[in-house]
């Protein structure tokens, strides 16, 4: 085996290693080409990317690239070895090399991601050299050797040669965060020939805090990680003597700002000394917010021992005491009644419980019923504040507001944003990760940690980003670690004006991006870049990439405008950019459409999977600037593409109100008489027959002049379910509709604890339906039962398997940026539970409780999950519950995952029998517009089907399938408002019937309201 750099040669050969090694990443039946392949390593924006081959064939796969979400390290894209040759060598080979590379480029961390449920790759991570961060969002790792060969007192002692055969690392498949004090710290540990070292990495800095060997220990501790302003505080050095002779120890200098003190340290220690170095950090220093996920600022002390280098640093975040953050509750309202309610929301960022006063200093938005309100806040909680106001005026402005903290502190001042949109209000605003733009009720946010721009209507997010710029080819992202440099915004009676500046080539170069929004919500764009040296310089091009997710995509052709249903094609490089003739696009989804046009110069490209404009760029001569590149984003202006063609002054080529309806519902026992409304929405006078189209057939006259006509039809059921086919068939008007019944009886649910494999399972039984769970298992069900088993499932174990660790299968909904690992870290409940609906119908079945203990987002919130069904009837309704814990939960997302027994089974994705698709492995997503909200998955062993209806509010709903699973996955908003004690979401519903049904005709379960029954 040997290693080598990925030049086009190698093409082919590292074509057909990726299509022989599709079943590692999910699966797939996609070919990839030696032409496709040498596009994406050009695109992929890697220093380099390193191959391990065997004579000519390709064999591993390792990218090394600057790691974007951080700075100071550089990052594996990807790792992958041959089928073949796992367990040969060839992925430790390739990571030991990239670590090489690393310390060779002098950078001092090398990081990357695997999914949790690749738990076989972990030991070798950890054995060269990676600590696992324990974090809910993702499964990061982190390498610190390179930092280690290059310290100045460390790297006397391990090197390149000795570095791997010394390491001793503790393998197991789990976080290795380790706590001192309130600090997260990762420990080295290398047995050399002569003597041991322990190397100490605090995490938030990814600095050295602790050496110590057979000779010496040394430890550079802040007295906390978080420092509040205000407060009198203490840092430490603590240096040990281990032998018998003195040992020579200095440091002098400076501590950096914000931090008030110097080091003045000489001295011979014979066994263990102590320094202190006292400090407080004033109420006016300039607090930047840090994501808890990048490296912090660090306070480091230029340590020496016996003359020789041993510099030591350890990271910190400066906080206020309090954070102070304010809503308007159900703003919409306001501007109407003139009244609202302000919800202060009060976090204490000290060690402490604490009382404080607020005083809202007059403003010139609203005036409260109360201006000095006292809470006491727990330590590292959160409470909130809940005053009436009157309205002065809508708009976007600032609340100040004096504090006092225990009646003892001098009072200081903070003043935090106020958001009261109107349809006329033009604005912006700031908070700590975010920079946003408010024009009426739509938003631009641009985020501070990933450089990114979204949008929000109405406080909801729409499913398109616009990505940081990058630049040149082969492609660099420099720009998703340095983002701008600057960020302002002005305002006019008419529009908003952005401007903001990013540093090209390490600041060789400015690229200056401004944005107009105007109120008739088009953002008209304009960029140039300029050279700001005294040589030429060469970007090459600029690409600006699009991340969203389209229900549907129209693109103009020579042939007429191509609609693209994103159902078909889920990928960018699948689009047919090549036969895009004109300068725009436009996007569809269920909730709005963006167009997008660009100048002459401006090209639609597909780059990384993403929809990219790019514009080419001439060299650049010193202090020149190039010429002005721009687009337009047109956000729900245009409802069609031939709205924007006609805008554009190109060539170019209605959901009808609900026609029947039960009058109460669909669930009907056998012979039972139902009552129809047929709402024609036709206020003239009309006379003729509804029939109503099933075995029975039957019809029913009528005359009518209101547009409205009400039957009642008795329904024979003898099978789980039934279509009716109406036809109201008059002198002026027809239509046909379809209506879904669901048969149910008065059986007696049982619901019943058993003993299933050593293990006690909740266990309901409806005369149709046979559901499960147990608490010493998953917080899910994790079977369904009917003429076969339904869902997919580990029980009596979770455990790791393909993306996810650990994994139990069922039916589960959790806060969508937690991972499943904090999720069985919490305590959780299984017990029977009653529901009454609208109509007084009562539903059977399983209640799961999560308690979280002590989650940073969570603390002492319950999230009660929800399973039951009516007697005989195959049907089952999901949905969530969250009470108590935070008294404000905004912004949140929920997913709920339905993992599927694919044995046999097809799925229709839309309402056409004429698509479907088997499921036989491989990897596949179906989402967008054309995956209806009614799905059905027909079981071919049984000749039964599974008809999957979620509500139309959920902001995203996909099926994905890889070589493991097979998934059906929803993401709905749920927000918790302080004087709500709970918050409950609208139930998903899964119904099994005989053969394949049509997909028309459920709506009407969609209004099913449930309450917990808590009268026993």
């Amino acid at each position: 085996m040997k290693l080598t750099e990925y030049t086009k040669k190698y093409a082919e050969a590292t074509a057909k290693m990726w299509n022989e090694s599709r079943d590692h990443f999910g699966g797939g039946d996609e070919m990839e080409t030696a032409e496709e392949r040498d596009k994406k390593e050009k695109n992929l924006g890697n220093i380099v990317t390193m191959l391990a081959l065997e004579q000519d064939k390709v064999i591993g796969y390792c990218g090394l690239s600057e790691y974007q979400q951080d700075t100071g390290a550089l990052y594996i894209p990807l790792l992958n070895a041959h089928p073949d040759y796992l367990g040969k060598g060839v992925g430790k080979a390739l990571v030991l090399e990239a670590i090489k590379r690393t310390v060779q480029s002098e950078w001092p961390r090398l990081d990357l991601y695997t999914w949790p449920g690749n738990t076989k790759a972990v030991p070798l991570y950890k054995r060269c050299g990676f600590f696992w961060e324990d974090r809910d969002d993702s499964t990061h790792l982190m390498n610190f050797i390179p930092l280690v060969l290059q310290h100045p007192f460390l790297k006397l002692l391990i090197n390149n040669d000795n570095w791997y055969q010394s390491l001793k690392q503790d393998l197991a498949i789990a976080p290795n965060q380790e706590k001192v004090k309130d600090f997260s710290v990762f420990t080295y540990l290398f047995e050399l020939f002569n003597q041991n070292v322990q190397v100490g990495i605090e995490h938030s800095s990814r600095q050295i805090y602790l050496i110590e060997t057979d000779e010496f220990k040394a430890e550079w501790l802040l007295p906390s990680k978080v420092l509040n302003t205000g407060v009198q505080y203490e840092a430490v050095l603590k240096v040990t003597n281990k032998t018998n002779n003195p040992m020579h120890i200095e440091a002098a200098g400076t501590a950096p700002v914000p931090f008030d003190f110097s080091y003045a340290i000489n001295e011979n220690i014979k066994n263990e000394a102590i320094f202190t170095f006292p400090f407080k950090i004033n109420h006016s220093y300039e607090i930047t917010e840090q994501s808890e996920w990048k490296s912090h600022p660090y306070c480091s002390i230029p340590l020496k021992v016996n003359d020789v280098s041993c510099p030591l640093a350890c990271g910190y975040v400066i906080k206020e005491p309090l954070k102070l953050a304010a809503y308007v509750n159900k703003p919409a309202l306001v501007e109407e009644s003139q009244k609202g309610e302000l919800i202060i929301e009060v976090t204490n960022q000290q060690k402490q419980m604490v009382k404080t006063t607020l005083i809202v200093l007059e403003n010139d938005w609203i005036e409260l019923s109360e201006a000095s309100n006292t809470v006491t806040v727990d330590e590292k909680r959160t409470a909130t504040i809940s005053v009436p106001f009157s309205l002065k005026e809508m708009g976007v402005g600032e609340l100040s507001i004096l504090i006092t903290i225990d009646q003892s502190s001098t009072p200081h001042q903070k003043t935090i944003p106020l958001v009261l949109p109107s349809d006329e209000t033009l604005g912006f605003y700031e908070r700590e990760k975010e920079f946003t733009v408010v024009n009426g009720k739509d938003e631009l946010l641009f985020n501070k940690d990933s450089f990114m721009i979204y949008a929000k209507t109405n406080k909801r997010r729409v499913p398109w980003t616009l990505l940081y710029p990058s630049y040149n080819e082969p492609l660099s992202n420099e720009l998703a670690t340095v983002g701008w440099n600057h960020l302002s915004c002005e305002v006019n009676e008419n529009a908003l004006f952005v401007h903001s500046t990013y540093p090209l080539l390490g600041g060789k170069a400015l690229l200056t991006i401004d944005y107009r929004w105007d109120r008739n919500k088009s953002v008209e764009v304009a960029m140039f870049i300029k050279n700001q040296t005294h040589d030429t310089v060469d970007v090459n091009s600029i690409n600006l990439p699009f991340y969203f997710f389209p229900d549907q995509v129209f693109l103009p052709t020579e042939k007429g405008i191509l609609h693209v249903n994103q159902v078909n094609l889920l990928e960018i490089n699948e689009l047919p950019l090549h036969q895009h003739n004109d300068q725009w696009v436009l996007l569809k989804w269920k909730e709005g459409t963006l167009g997008l046009t660009a100048d002459e110069k401006g090209q639609f490209v597909e780059l990384d999977d993403d929809l990219c404009l790019r514009w080419n760029v001439e060299p650049l001569k010193s202090q020149a600037s190039s010429q002005r590149m721009e687009f337009v984003l047109f956000p729900n202006k245009f409802q069609t593409a031939e709205a924007l063609a006609q805008q554009l002054n190109r060539e170019n080529r209605v959901l009808p109100a609900e026609f029947a309806s039960f009058k109460k519902n669909g669930f009907v026992r056998n012979q039972e008489a139902v009552e129809i409304d047929i709402l024609t929405g036709k206020k003239e006078r009309d006379e003729g027959h509804v029939h109503v189209e099933d075995e029975d057939r039957a019809s029913y006259p009528f005359s009518q002049t209101d547009g409205k006509v009400t039957i009642t039809h008795s329904v024979t059921l003898t099978a789980p379910t039934k279509a009716l086919q109406l036809h109201y068939k008059g002198e002026h008007y027809e239509k046909k509709r379809l209506l879904q019944t669901i048969r149910q009886n008065d059986i007696e649910v049982v619901s019943k604890v058993e003993e299933i494999d050593g293990h006690q399972v909740h266990t309901v039984e409806n005369g149709e339906l046979v559901f499960r769970a147990s608490e010493t298992y998953y917080p899910a069900v994790y079977s369904i039962q009917t003429k076969r088993e339904w869902l997919d499932h580990l029980y009596p174990k979770a455990g790791p398997k393909s993306w996810w660790n650990p994994w139990g299968g069922g039916i589960m909904t959790i806060p969508r940026n937690l991972q499943l690992r904090t999720i069985m870290e919490q305590t959780h409940t299984v017990s029977f539970v009653k529901m009454n609906d609208q109509w007084n119908q009562q539903w059977h079945g399983i209640k799961i409780s999560i308690q979280f203990n002590d989650h940073r987002d969570y603390a002492g919130a319950v999230l009660n999950q929800y399973y039951v069904t009516l007697p005989g009837a195959t049907v089952l309704a999901h949905l969530i519950q969250c009470e108590k814990g935070p008294t404000l939960l905004t912004e949140k997302q929920w997913l709920s995952g339905s993992f599927l027994n694919r044995e046999a089974l097809s799925i229709y994705p839309t309402a056409s029998e004429d698509e479907l698709y088997h499921l036989r492995g491989g990897q596949f997503e179906l989402n967008g517009q054309a995956l209806d909200s009614v799905n059905r998955l027909y079981a071919n062993d049984t000749d039964e089907s599974l008809v999957v209806i979620s509500q139309n509010q959920v902001e995203s709903r996909e099926f994905y399938q890889n070589k493991d699973v097979f998934a059906y996955m929803t993401i709905e908003k749920l927000e918790k408002w302080p004087h709500q004690e709970r918050v409950q979401s609208q139930p998903q519903f899964f119904v099994w019937t005989e053969g394949l049904p049509a997909s028309r005709g459920w709506e009407w379960i969609r209004d099913v309201q449930l309450k917990e029954d808590l009268t026993d």
